[in-house]
């Protein structure tokens, strides 16, 4: 009996995963007329006369992502055992949320006190360029479209053409993976390993962060505590984000002043394209019928003043949606945003009349679009 049939049998699904994945490989090489690497995919090939003095590149590479395949199925498999205890009883998993507030709980602590404390938490994971991280962001962007395939494939709810479909569309993911060099082929530069860190920034932290406050949530409705609590998220914990790529100018030679600046740059720039994204598809969301009229004094005064301080841009911007107050207000908001946008899309950071100047002007612009809602009546898109 193979090392992999004892292990499916002893620890089940995710090897059955791997299984799967790794006879897609073999596929996708054979397909491409690589027959002798195929046989020296392992734990799914028998390789009795294996010399490690033939290896070339080629062989490393098939180890490579059959590992990296490996990681993905076991990553994949704790998410899911860890989403049965979840299901269970929250308060099970450690370092949770709800374990916390339930132990919180049991040791008399008002929750009124609890959430009155819950901003004073700090968190600032710092993003490092470690060489043995130094993996490509063309290939991370693989493996996330691999993992999204993999757990489609566990929906019960496709058919069994549909499921063939998706069969195809990981072969094509894997072969793609395959094709595309792993690592840099040189020590990366530091524009390369901040390109790497925009990769997280942009592409993966935005889309975790808010899973947390909802998770937050979450843990405390399960508690029984009173959502009312929390219904500020100025309150919520905070996370930032450390950055030595660009800034390390006492540990790396080439990072100069001008590097640090352009990083500061670069990294401001990001920063509100991810705004300018998030309030377009905030835009998508609120597209109530309501006249300007009919809306909260505090918007419609908030209004007014935007439209003065952003002089022509302003006008035009409060009449691109009649009728739907709310658009018409984030339509400003985005306007006030010191960026140049061409064909759509954020170039560079562009100061103008009427600009959002300090983070806290738009923070405060947000709250009193929050208010104008919940006096329109849609208190629970307002703290969506």
């Amino acid at each position: 009996m193979d090392t992999l049939t004892i292990v499916k049998e002893k620890l089940g699904k995710p090897y059955e995963d791997l299984e799967f994945l790794l006879g897609c490989f073999k596929e996708v090489l054979m397909e491409s007329g690589e027959n002798n690497l195929a046989s020296f995919i392992p734990w799914i090939n028998q390789q009795d006369d294996f010399k490690p003095e033939q290896l070339t590149e080629k062989h490393v590479q098939v180890y490579s992502i059959a590992f990296q395949l490996l990681n993905m199925v076991e990553v994949n498999g704790a998410v899911q055992n860890r989403r049965e205890i979840e299901n269970a009883s929250m308060s099970k998993v450690n370092g949770l949320w709800a374990q916390n507030l339930k132990m919180l709980k049991e040791k008399g602590i008002p929750a009124k006190e609890i959430a009155d404390h819950l901003g004073d938490i700090r968190v600032e994971p710092v993003l490092t360029a470690h060489p043995t991280e130094a993996k490509r962001a063309t290939v991370l962007e693989h493996h996330r479209i691999l993992y999204l395939l993999l757990v489609r494939k566990e929906n019960s709810m496709y058919t069994e053409i549909e499921q063939l479909e998706i069969r195809k569309e990981i072969k094509l993911a894997v072969d793609r993976l395959w094709r595309t060099g792993e690592i840099f082929v040189e020590k990366p530069d530091v524009p390369s390993e901040l390109r790497n860190v925009l990769h997280y920034m942009i592409n993966v932290f935005p889309e975790v962060i808010p899973i947390l406050d909802k998770r937050l949530g979450q843990a405390w409705q399960r508690e029984g505590l009173d959502s009312e609590l929390l219904s500020d998220t100025g309150k919520f914990p905070k996370i930032t984000f450390g950055n030595w790529v660009g800034g390390d100018r006492d540990g790396h030679p080439l990072v100069t002043s001008d590097v640090t600046k352009e990083t500061l740059v670069q990294l401001k720039l990001n920063a509100f394209v991810l705004i300018r994204r998030s309030l377009l598809q905030l835009i998508k969301k609120l597209s109530f019928s309501l006249h300007f009229n009919f809306a909260n004094y505090e918007l419609r005064k908030r209004i007014e003043d935007m439209e003065i301080e952003l002089g022509d841009i302003g006008d035009q911007a409060f009449h691109r949606n009649d009728g739907e107050v709310f658009r018409q207000f984030v339509n400003l908001m985005l306007n006030k945003l010191p960026l140049d946008v061409k064909r759509n899309h954020a170039t560079e950071i562009q100061e103008k009349q009427g600009s959002y100047k300090l983070a806290h002007e738009l923070v405060d612009d947000l709250k009193v679009l929050q208010t104008a809602l919940v006096d329109y009546g849609a208190k629970s898109i307002a703290y969506s």
